[in-house]
């Protein structure tokens, strides 16, 4: 960097002064410390492991699309399925609906929102084609009156031109909350930890410490720095046992890991990290350490991920799929993907729900993606004489 200054002789002067750039591994630290760097801190690992969970669990719930029943409908009206229209199969022109729901929610999990560009209407004036755009090349700024100016990647767009879905918005605001510049305190310690573990084993002997003798004075300079060198090239990265004599004591001067507790630290800043996102820290593997887990445990656990932190979510993403299709009709996320449990447990409740009449035998097909059947396959069943056995409780593991 050059900086021109000038003397009062009117004689240009030249003053050059240079700062080392951030290059390589100096630049990914900076960018894993900045709090407003959440890419950055999706390297911690519970980070990523509850934006990754969410994300993906969203991107695995199929939209599906009904009419009624709605207002002025009778009681009782059923509601309609009806087919699923191409903007929810395929929304944007490269990616179908996982990719495209997953990095909705990755970008809503880090930065609050999610920002579209509508490139396609259809005759009714709804979106056939939303791109999506990186959070951070678009920039929002909230007017005197009350509108927003928004620019992506430095163009003003209009307002009806851009999808646009938020989470975390205080009143009077329609832009999300990041959660991770909330967290960035927290993500900065477990990070912090990682790093002060991670220099501890590539190092070696690093932290440094005191190498002292008793008979210090008649030990010359020259001695000294050969024995200083001899006892980095021993310890550096090697752990090789290190001789020492003549009266030579070697003190350390930083905290070692066993003693600074760092895992310990990790354990507890990760275990706030989850509830952050709100999710239980036992399904990112945290505080189980006195507890089992078996059969039961894991089903009860995806229930309990379904109705939080998804269930909020899912709601918000039917709204906001909702808007994209006519009116008169509504999304509902398909969530069997997340229930789907052990091959005897669904037999049982089909079973269950067969001979209740709540359902019919070819309903019960559909949902294993059957056939329902045909006329011959009715006269072999009715034709069997054996009365339907009570449904029996499938058997637990570790019962």
């Amino acid at each position: 960097m050059g900086v021109f200054t000038a003397r009062p002789s009117g004689r240009e002067q030249r003053m050059l002064t240079f700062i080392s750039p951030p290059v390589g591994a100096y630049t990914q630290a900076l960018q894993d410390w900045s709090s407003g760097d959440p890419e950055g801190a999706m390297r911690q690992a519970t980070v990523w492991f509850c934006v990754n969970k969410i994300a993906l669990s969203m991107a695995m719930m199929r939209p599906q699309t009904y009419r009624g029943p709605g207002v002025g409908d009778q009681v009782g009206t059923p509601a309609v399925k009806t087919p699923v229209p191409a903007i929810l199969t395929q929304p944007s022109a490269a990616k179908k609906t996982f990719a495209w729901t997953y990095g909705v929610w990755v970008s809503k999990l880090l930065r609050g929102n999610a920002w579209g560009l509508i490139l396609g209407r259809d005759r009714l004036g709804y979106p056939t084609q939303i791109e999506l755009q990186h959070p951070d090349q678009v920039k929002v700024r909230k007017m005197q009156d009350g509108s927003y100016e928004i620019r992506v990647r430095n163009e003003v767009v209009d307002p009806a031109d851009l999808w646009h879905s938020a989470i975390n918005c205080m009143p009077g605001s329609d832009i999300g909350m990041s959660t991770i510049q909330y967290a960035a305190r927290t993500t900065r310690t477990v990070q912090a930890a990682e790093a002060f573990g991670l220099q501890w084993f590539e190092d070696g002997g690093h932290p440094s410490g005191i190498l002292t003798n008793k008979n210090a004075n008649r030990i010359g300079q020259d001695q000294a720095q050969r024995v200083k060198e001899a006892f980095l090239a021993a310890t550096r990265g090697t752990r090789e046992p290190v001789v020492m004599g003549g009266g030579w004591s070697y003190d350390q001067i930083q905290v070692n890991p066993a003693d600074s507790q760092f895992l310990d630290l990790m354990q507890y800043d990760a275990t706030d990290i989850c509830r952050f996102f709100g999710m239980n820290p036992t399904m990112a593997g945290h505080g189980t350490q006195n507890s089992s887990i078996t059969y039961q445990n894991v089903e009860q656990q995806s229930m309990d991920f379904l109705a939080y932190p998804m269930t909020p979510w899912i709601i918000q993403h039917e709204e906001d799929l909702t808007d994209l299709i006519p009116r008169g009709q509504y999304v509902k996320l398909d969530t069997s993907a997340l229930l789907r449990t052990d091959f005897l447990s669904r037999m049982t409740a089909y079973h269950m729900m067969i001979g209740s009449r709540a359902f019919t035998q070819d309903e019960v097909r559909g949902m294993e993606d059957y056939a329902p059947l045909t006329p011959e396959q009715k006269a072999e069943v009715d034709a069997l004489v054996m009365p339907m056995p009570p449904p029996v409780a499938p058997v637990r593991q570790g019962e």
